[in-house]
């Protein structure tokens, strides 16, 4: 029998880690992803606003909640969606 996932996309794919630095560029793996609404529902929290790229307005820089915390959606730090990530 062989293991179903074995073709399937893997996170190590969409890490950048250089020094203690680790990115996530989760549209490598997912690309229609959105990442404002999934980091919305992982915490709970209601978004105020979303800040465009400047460098590509279809694309989203920065999510705003309605509590005021921000998230950088260009240097998402992995352990914001850890909860996510099936070991």
């Amino acid at each position: 029998m062989r293991y179903l996932f074995l073709r399937d996309l893997k996170l190590s794919d969409a890490l950048q880690i250089e020094g203690d630095s680790v990115r996530v560029a989760l549209e490598q793996l997912y690309p229609n992803i959105d990442l404002a609404e999934t980091l919305s529902n992982l915490k709970g929290k209601p978004i105020r606003r979303i800040v465009p790229d400047p460098a590509d307005p279809t694309r989203p820089a920065k999510v705003i909640f309605a509590d005021g915390s921000e998230v950088d959606l260009q240097n998402l730090d992995w352990k914001l969606i850890k909860p996510l990530i099936w070991w």
